[in-house]
């Protein structure tokens, strides 16, 4: 529970069409209940783009308990999946990780029993998050969208995207491909929210090269994302 320590909500600016404005404006899941599911097909590579929305909804979630509980304890419910090849949709056990549990615990996505693996194919990191049965999903946006790909795994496609959409409150694609949607916009971050990003990304192996702390977010509809079969 490092990150109150380094958030500030005018760490994060959004960068629209009419102007800047502090993100917290423009993005937020809005409830301590909260649980999103972060799909990135390289949980490595997709960290860097990825790190400014999660942050920025950290540090939403804990302002929120600054102002109801003093003596808080707790964490966001986010929950990673990770593209790991030939591997079935599962969640980490306790005492489990994978090579880049260390990476995204420092963003606070902790423990790493909020970690899940998946085959790097959207039909199957869907399936992952119906495990977690999110409120909220962060995909990124140069992969198609579930309306494409058939939920075969598990309980199957009808049924499986009928318990989505009876929890989905929220989604957001991100990276370079979602500003070609519609109402897209860039977020930036700096300060705290910059040093977990890069400190996020020095635990990654294999040492990914370093980005800008910037990437584009929009938000679509559940009807849209995900139709009903």
């Amino acid at each position: 529970m490092h990150s109150p320590h380094y958030l500030d909500a005018r760490d994060f600016i959004a960068h629209t069409a009419d102007g800047d404005v502090w993100a917290t404006t423009m993005s937020t899941h809005g409830s301590e209940l909260a649980r999103v599911a972060i799909i990135t097909p390289d949980p490595e590579g997709d960290l860097q783009a990825a790190a400014g929305p999660v942050l920025l909804w950290t540090q939403g979630f804990y302002e929120q308990l600054r102002a109801t509980t003093p003596d808080y304890f707790d964490y966001p419910s986010h929950y990673v999946i990770g593209g790991t090849p030939h591997t079935r949709p599962r969640l980490l056990g306790p005492g489990d990780s994978a090579p880049w549990s260390a990476a995204w615990c420092r963003l606070d996505v902790w423990p790493s029993i909020r970690h899940a693996v998946a085959e790097p194919e959207p039909a199957a990191m869907l399936a992952a998050a119906l495990m977690i049965e999110p409120t909220h999903l962060l995909w990124p946006a140069r992969w198609p969208w579930p309306r494409d790909v058939r939920i075969d795994i598990g309980p199957g496609d009808a049924t499986a995207r009928g318990l989505l959409r009876a929890r989905l409150a929220g989604i957001h694609v991100y990276g370079d491909a979602a500003r070609d949607q519609a109402g897209a916009w860039c977020l930036s971050w700096r300060g705290g929210a910059g040093q977990l990003t890069e400190e996020a990304r020095a635990r990654c192996p294999g040492d990914p090269p370093a980005g800008t702390h910037a990437t584009w977010l929009a938000s679509v509809s559940v009807d849209a994302f995900l139709p009903s079969a």
